[in-house]
C-alpha cells in the first residue's frame, strides 16, 4: 500500500523522508543511499534522478497504518523463537540472526500462510538446515511503504495461538561412545578408518567421543557393551562396520533392549542406516559408506539428535527427497 500524494523531486527540496531509497548496480552491490528521516537537500536532486526516482512519496501514515520498517520489526519479532535475534539493517527489511550454533526449523505451513496474505513477505533458509551463531537465518518485509496495523496484529496472534514459525535448536555438547564392529578390525586384520570419520563429525555438533571399544561380530558383545556405555553417563551411542542383514551389529542393538525406530533408509548411501532408542538415548547403527560422504545419512541424522530432538520414523522415510548424498 502506497501514500496517495507524489512530490516531483524538483520540489522535493527540505523535505524529510519516510523511508529509504536504494541504489542498485547489477552485478556488483545494492545499498540505501538515503536513509529514513534524511532532510533532501538541492545536492541530493542528481542523485537521485541517478537512481531512477522522478518523485518522492510524501508520506503519511494514517491511523491504522504502521509505517514498513516498523512493520518488518513486529513481523520478524512475532515469527521468531528462542535463538533468533532480530535486526533491523535498513531498506525494509528485517533480518532474523542466529545467536547460537544449531538447526534451523521452519514450520513451512504457518510460513506459506503468511506469504500468502498479500502484504506480508518472509523469506528463510530451507527447514533442518545447521546455521552457524551470527547467520541470517530469514528476512522479513512488507509490501509497500505502510500497511494496515491488523495485518501484523493477525499474524502476532496466529504465533501466539499456533506457536513460532522459525525455530532455531542450539546443539548440546553430548558424551558420544563409539562402538567399532567387525573381526576384520578387532583382530588388526584390517585397519579401523571409521573411528577418525566418527570423531570429525561428533565435533561438528559441539560434541566428543568419550568412549571406544573395538569388538568381534558378537551380538551379546555388542548388546553389553551399549549397557556398559548407559552406565558411563553416555547421551548418544554409535556402532559402526557391518550394518548388512548378515551382520551382527543391529541385532547386537535389538539386545540391548532397545527399540528400533526404522532399520533402513531411503539413502544412498546409508540404505542400512538403522536408528534406535534405549530410553531417550539415540543409538546409531551406521554402515561404513554413509560416513565416507559429507554430509552423508550420520550428518542428516546427527544434527536432530545433537539438537535435542527426537527422531522419528516419518523423518526417516521422508528422507528420500534429497536423499541421493553423493
Amino acid at each position: 500500500m502506497y501514500p496517495s500524494k507524489k512530490i516531483p523531486i524538483e520540489e522535493s527540496v527540505g523535505m524529510t523522508l519516510g523511508y529509504d531509497l536504494t541504489k542498485i548496480v547489477p552485478g556488483k552491490h545494492k545499498e540505501a543511499v538515503f536513509r529514513r528521516g534524511h532532510v533532501i537537500t538541492a545536492d541530493d536532486i542528481s542523485i537521485l534522478k541517478e537512481i531512477g526516482k522522478d518523485f518522492i512519496w510524501d508520506l503519511k501514515i494514517a491511523e491504522d497504518e504502521i509505517h514498513e520498517d516498523d512493520a518488518a520489526l513486529r513481523l520478524a519479532s512475532a515469527i521468531s523463537g528462542d535463538n533468533l535475534i532480530v535486526k533491523m539493517p535498513g531498506e525494509a527489511w528485517a533480518d532474523v540472526v542466529a545467536s547460537k550454533k544449531g538447526l534451523f526449523k521452519v514450520r513451512v505451513r504457518q510460513l506459506d500462510a503468511i506469504n500468502s496474505r498479500g502484504d506480508t513477505l518472509v523469506a528463510t533458509l530451507k527447514d533442518n538446515t545447521v546455521v552457524d551463531e551470527g547467520k541470517v537465518v530469514a528476512k522479513a518485509k512488507v509490501q509497500g511503504l505502510v500497511v494496515k496495523k491488523r495485518e501484523i496484529d493477525l499474524i502476532e496472534g496466529e504465533c501466539r495461538n499456533l506457536g513460532k514459525v522459525l525455530l532455531l535448536y542450539p546443539f548440546k555438547s553430548m558424551r558420544v561412545g563409539l562402538i567399532v564392529t567387525g573381526s576384520e578390525v578387532y583382530y588388526g586384520r584390517k585397519e579401523d578408518s571409521f573411528t577418525p570419520l566418527v570423531l570429525n563429525k561428533v565435533a561438528k555438533f559441539n560434541s566428543e567421543v568419550v568412549v571406544r571399544e573395538s569388538l568381534p561380530d558378537d551380538p551379546d558383545l555388542i548388546s553389553n557393551t551399549i549397557l556398559n556405555f548407559v552406565k558411563n553417563s553416555v547421551q548418544i551411542i554409535i556402532v559402526t562396520g557391518g550394518m548388512s542383514p548378515d551382520d551382527v551389529s543391529a541385532e547386537g542393538i535389538r539386545r540391548s533392549g532397545a527399540s528400533v525406530v526404522s532399520y533402513g533408509a531411503p539413502l544412498s548411501p546409508g540404505a542400512m542406516f538403522l536408528v534406535a532408542y534405549l530410553g531417550d538415548l539415540p543409538i546409531f547403527g551406521m554402515p561404513g559408506g554413509a560416513l565416507r560422504f559429507d554430509p552423508g545419512a550420520f550428518d542428516l541424522f546427527g544434527q536432530i539428535a545433537f539438537s535435542g530432538l527426537r527422531i522419528t520414523y516419518e523423518m526417516i522415510r521422508h528422507s528420500g527427497h534429497g536423499g541421493l548424498m553423493r
